[in-house]
């Protein structure tokens, strides 16, 4: 069995570096359309088809690397904890159309728990995941520092300085942009066994551009895990320059709200879930679905700007406490393998301040990060050499 799935590998992979080239500029080509909004002109306007596509070719890829470059057992168990939350949810009478939207959301989340395979998953050349990670993340700044410069303050301003106090990049939100620039970091540094002091202030200030506490926080927790990568100069200067990042988060935040915004931001997300918890039910899984974006958006869905309180809102206590049990069990057999956690910690963090598992490119990247950071356990794996694949000469 494993000999077939191998050759089954060996003759798709080699197509699997152009799908993933063509999800990402097919999905952050979507994302951008709603920034013209940003810059006072009009939106443009996307097909529900090509958003349709968009779905299909994550899914497709995710579950493509789920099924063959995931240990069984965690498979299964996962496909037996869904079974059993839609059996529920049907049961229930839950609307079909919610749960597709539910299941878009937790499976996502849970992707990036599971444990890759030992025998079998994907070897990246690091010049090349270096390339396609530096290449983004330089787009991705110049639309930031575009908007910084030229954008029309629906963020606000900054007072006197007329210039833009959030900017996002790819993406609408500020959050969401945060979190795609620490997941670019967190995957290059991954390959690193040094890290040099200016792609650590890079990554700190775009974060900063984006005036986003949870992306502030998410900077700081990756300068603390890959500090063994950086000189103690480099660290006191990574933290000097976090500071001023997080002094112009203060400053930007202001410029929006005044000196509330800790109380309208932490404490709003605070409020959402407190309000969430409130009316959520013990064994109940009958709003599976309603707390996610896409529902929210089509549909009478709640908001619920955290994953916490989205897990919570669909699934109610007894659900959302065994999902959670789950995810502890997963990251306790990825530590035990020897994993690399560092995009595991990065999701949790972000989580308290953003729907991670609705942000498209930026969770892809994370759970493809996930089978990529196994490249150096195992001698079956296959390399891809730009977009071409051949066998490990040791397999």
């Amino acid at each position: 069995m494993l000999q077939t799935i191998d050759i089954f590998l060996k003759r798709t992979s080699n197509k699997v570096g152009l799908f993933i080239a063509i999800y990402l500029l097919f999905a952050l080509a979507i994302a951008v359309t709603r920034l013209p909004f940003l810059f006072s002109l009009k939106n443009l306007t996307v097909p529900i088809s090509m958003l349709l596509c968009r779905e299909i070719l994550f899914f497709s890829f995710l579950g493509f690397l789920i099924m063959f470059s995931t240990e069984r057992r965690y498979l299964l168990s996962l496909v037996g904890l869904c079974g059993i939350i839609a059996a529920q949810s049907l049961t229930e009478g839950q609307d079909p159309q919610l749960i597709v939207y539910g299941f878009r959301s937790l499976l996502t989340f849970l992707f990036i728990f599971c444990l890759p395979s030992q025998q079998r998953g994907f070897r990246v050349n690091s010049g090349v995941i270096d390339k396609v990670l530096i290449g983004l993340f330089f787009v991705n700044l110049f639309l930031q520092l575009t908007h910084f410069f030229l954008g029309n303050g629906f963020y606000a301003k900054l007072f006197w300085l007329n210039v833009n106090s959030r900017n996002p990049g790819f993406f609408f939100f500020p959050a969401a942009s945060a979190f795609f620039t620490l997941v670019l970091f967190s995957l290059y540094a991954s390959t690193k066994k040094i890290l040099k002091k200016r792609e650590t202030l890079f990554m700190i200030f775009s974060v900063g551009l984006c005036a986003s506490i949870t992306g502030v926080a998410g900077a700081g927790l990756m300068i603390f895990l890959n500090r063994r990568k950086m000189t103690m100069r480099n660290l006191v200067i990574a933290g000097i320059a976090l500071g001023l990042a997080a002094g112009y988060l203060h400053l930007a935040r202001l410029s929006m709200t005044g000196n509330t915004y800790l109380e309208e931001t932490g404490g709003g997300r605070i409020k959402v879930f407190q309000e969430v918890m409130t009316s959520a039910s013990l064994f109940d899984v009958g709003r599976f679905g309603k707390y996610t974006n896409v529902a929210a958006n089509l549909t009478n869905g709640g908001v619920a700007d955290s994953q916490y309180s989205a897990t919570v809102g669909n699934l109610g206590f007894f659900w959302a406490m065994v999902v959670f049990l789950y995810m502890a069990w997963l990251i306790y057999q990825n530590y035990k393998s020897g994993e690399n956690l560092d995009v595991i910690w990065l999701l949790l963090l972000c989580s308290f301040g953003l729907n991670v598992s609705e942000t498209g490119p930026p969770v892809f990247l994370a759970i493809l990060g996930r089978f990529i950071q196994t490249s150096n356990s195992s001698d079956k794996l296959v390399e891809f050499h730009g977009f071409e694949a051949r066998n490990d000469s040791s397999g």
